[in-house]
């Protein structure tokens, strides 16, 4: 008797995993977004411009077919380190965003807040998607310190700065492109 149940529990079990890999299999897929690892001087190498300045202020839209969600971001520029790009105001398109309760989340994209003041590593491409060179590793973003009260500039993908060592590390690596 003993053995005969041990034989039902094991076809049971074999019945159980061969459905969760049925399903696993079939499943609705995962897609990840991989990045290249990127340093101030290959940002500043493949950027067009490298702009500092401050974000206005995002809006999100629908497309056209309401099938991807843009956010649009106004950004003052303020100065210019790389690249022939003018100062002022400028609007760019990200993919992704969030209208009402629907959301478009794009792994590895930049958030921006109004009021953020930010260095940029951009290629100038009125069309693209994904304008920041290196996605989030092309955002720096101005903080200040908690300890030294010392403003500083970068992100955890790529360090932290003071501003006069940014812009020489950009300097550097736009003479040797």
């Amino acid at each position: 008797m003993a053995r005969k149940r041990c034989s039902s529990c094991f076809r049971w079990i074999l019945l159980l995993v061969t459905a969760v890999c049925a399903l696993v299999a079939t499943g609705p897929g995962v897609v990840a977004t991989t990045l290249l690892t990127m340093d101030v001087p290959a940002l500043s190498e493949m950027a067009d411009c490298v702009l500092e300045g401050e974000i206005r202020g995002t809006r999100c839209v629908w497309n056209e077919t309401h099938t991807q969600i843009h956010t649009y971001v106004s950004f003052d520029v303020t100065t210019v380190h790389a690249g022939e790009c003018t100062p002022g105001t400028r609007e760019f398109r990200m993919l992704g965003g969030a209208v009402a309760d629907t959301a478009m989340i794009v792994d590895g994209s930049p958030s921006f807040g109004a009021g953020e003041r930010v260095f940029l590593f951009m290629r100038d491409e009125s069309n693209s998607n994904f304008p920041i060179v290196g996605w989030k590793q092309g955002k720096l973003t101005f903080t200040i310190h908690a300890e030294t009260s010392a403003e500083r500039i970068g992100n955890v993908h790529v360090g932290y700065f003071d501003r006069d060592e940014l812009i020489f590390a950009v300097q550097q690596a736009r003479e040797g492109r």
